[in-house]
């Protein structure tokens, strides 16, 4: 059971899908997207990466966000597709 107090409506099955992806440390919001999570999808569009100076992101890499960070605190962020194992 999830400790979640709300009298609204709750969608979940994207609250896990979100809470297993920050575990795996991706940073690809399409992974989510792929699964009906569509909540990251606005954030690594390609009109918002380069409205915020991230020409050079593709489409989907949202950077170093809760799950790269909880995984890999410390390491330096390039791309969604690099292996960080071990960093």
């Amino acid at each position: 059971v999830f400790p979640l107090l709300t009298t609204k409506s709750v969608f979940w099955k994207g609250v896990v899908e979100e809470l297993l992806w920050f575990i795996s440390g991706s940073t690809n919001s399409q992974d989510l997207s792929k699964k009906g999570v569509k909540i990251w999808d606005a954030n690594s569009s390609r009109e918002y990466l380069d409205a915020y100076g991230f020409k050079d992101r593709e489409e989907g890499d949202l950077g170093p966000v809760y799950g790269f960070q909880w995984r890999h605190s410390g390491a330096e962020y390039t791309n969604m597709h690099a292996d960080y194992t071990g960093k």
